[in-house]
C-alpha cells in the first residue's frame, strides 16, 4: 500500500461530531481512515454539545477519556509510534485529541479546529505541539499488520 491515499483526507474541514467528508472531528477521521483503509469498523462516539454545536472542553475531555478507557481492551499501548497506531493526546491526564500514525515515514493524520481541518504532519512536529501523547495499536493488527 502506498501512502498516496493520505491526500484523500487532507483538507476535509473540522466539524464537531461530523462523520462524513463534508466535515468530521478527530474521532470521525479515525473512524473513516480505519474503515476505508483497513476495513476495521470502530465504535462511534460523539461529544455532548450545547445549542449552536458549542463544545465545553472539560465535558469533551471527560467523555473522551471514558471512551478511551472503555475501548482500551481492544488496543495495546505501544512504547513508540508505529504505522496505524492511534495517538491519544492527553492534557491534565484527560484525553482531548486523537490522531492516526500513517506511512512508513510516520506521519500523523489528524483533524482539529487548530489545524483548520484535516492535516498530515511529521511525527516530530506533532509531538512538539502535543507532548503528552501515547500510542495504541489495535489488537487485531497483531495478526494482520
Amino acid at each position: 500500500m502506498t501512502d498516496e491515499w493520505i491526500n484523500d483526507y487532507v483538507g476535509v474541514p473540522h466539524l464537531t461530531n461530523g462523520r462524513t467528508r463534508e466535515g468530521w472531528d478527530c474521532w470521525g477521521l479515525i473512524m473513516a481512515v480505519f474503515k476505508e483503509q483497513r476495513g476495521v469498523i470502530l465504535p462511534d462516539w460523539q461529544v455532548d454539545t450545547l445549542p449552536g454545536n458549542v463544545v465545553l472542553p472539560a465535558v469533551q475531555a471527560h467523555q473522551m477519556t471514558e471512551f478511551v478507557a472503555r475501548e482500551s481492551e481492544r488496543a495495546l499501548e505501544v512504547p513508540t509510534a508505529e504505522p496505524w497506531a492511534i495517538a491519544v493526546v492527553r492534557r491534565h491526564s484527560m484525553a482531548h485529541h486523537v490522531a492516526v500514525v500513517v506511512g512508513a515515514s510516520l506521519q500523523v493524520l489528524h483533524c482539529s479546529r487548530a489545524t483548520r481541518g484535516t492535516a498530515c504532519e511529521p511525527l516530530a512536529r506533532f509531538l512538539t505541539t502535543h507532548p503528552n501523547t501515547s500510542f495504541w495499536r489495535l489488537r487485531e493488527f497483531d495478526a494482520n499488520p
